[in-house]
């Protein structure tokens, strides 16, 4: 899957993956300076990702997703540069989970509108739902 793109839309709102960055690729920060929300697809770079050995990578900038803030109450998902520590490793399931493989919590949204945060938070990976529940659209 390196090198095709795809929009990744929630389920449950028909809302896709966007990096939270205006202005220049080159000046985007990493971590909690960089998080993600859903918004409707406009084709933008913040919304075309690929797959890189189970990185989920922002085409355009070369940042992977990465599961932040994991001692929080709110962890949130957030943009970094590519390493290989399992912050940035995610297992994407047939049901739509994508779940992280540092530890097993998974992809979700803090609220159904546009504009909602992603965050990673446990809830049944073998049973998810909607909110939780991700597709990966060929472009």
């Amino acid at each position: 899957m390196q090198g095709i793109h795809f929009r990744i839309e929630n389920r449950a709102n028909g809302l896709v993956l966007d990096v939270n960055h205006s202005g220049d690729i080159g000046n985007m920060k990493e971590g909690s300076d960089t998080p993600l929300f859903i918004q409707p697809f406009t084709g933008n770079w913040g919304q075309v990702w690929e797959i890189h050995n189970g990185q989920i990578r922002n085409a355009a900038s070369g940042f992977n997703l990465h599961h932040g803030n994991q001692s929080s109450d709110e962890p949130f998902a957030c943009m970094v540069r590519p390493t290989d520590e399992k912050h940035q490793i995610w297992e994407l399931r047939y049901n739509g989970a994508i779940v992280s493989a540092l530890d097993g919590k998974g992809l979700t949204v803090s609220g159904n509108d546009k504009g909602s945060r992603v965050d990673v938070r446990p809830f049944n990976i073998n049973s998810p739902p909607s909110d939780c529940q991700w597709r990966f659209v060929k472009l």
